[in-house]
């Protein structure tokens, strides 16, 4: 029966998102809920170690996913974090902490990208053909992690290599990122 509630509550949760990216596009950044505000005195550690991803609604640059979870109370640690892709990774930490009675979480990231292209990352039909690494280090508060990205302060620095793109994709690249 718990079985049955949880598939149920997937699926409902499935179908909200597909209607969300029907009505708004595709997001770089996803709305995944990160408020962990009911958990109490839960203590635990994780290792995960995905080698394939797969999404059922469309491709992704997402190829395996590997790091430890360390949830005190209150407080969910990713770290080590290493999130492989198409081409290159992206790794280091994430923190979820909603301590001292926080009604919204605070997030942490310090996540680095490395020997990775834009066409790895982004797609295209068109010629894009540049190499790319980037340094994320954002703390922001959110129950989600586009909210907490959103409302975020800190640094992003990215580097791209000699290389090619369509204009539309680089004034949209731009855009994002500021």
């Amino acid at each position: 029966r718990e079985a049955r509630v949880l598939d149920r509550h997937l699926h409902a949760g499935n179908a909200a998102a597909q209607i969300q990216e029907r009505n708004e596009g595709l997001k770089l950044i996803p709305d995944t809920r990160i408020n962990i505000g009911k958990v109490a005195l839960t203590k635990g550690r994780i290792e995960i170690r995905a080698d394939r991803l797969i999404s059922p609604r469309r491709p992704s640059a997402l190829t395996s996913l590997q790091g430890v979870l360390n949830l005190d109370g209150k407080l969910l640690t990713a770290q080590p974090l290493r999130i492989g892709l198409t081409e290159g990774a992206i790794e280091g930490a994430i923190t979820v902490d909603q301590r001292d009675g926080r009604d919204t979480p605070v997030v942490g990231m310090s996540l680095d990208l490395k020997d990775s292209s834009m066409r790895a990352l982004f797609g295209s039909d068109g010629p894009i053909n540049a190499p790319i690494d980037a340094r994320i280090r954002l703390t922001g508060t959110g129950n989600t992690i586009r909210e907490a990205v959103g409302r975020s302060s800190g640094t992003i620095g990215v580097v791209a290599g000699t290389g090619s793109m369509p204009e539309k994709l680089a004034a949209l690249l731009g855009f994002d990122l500021g």
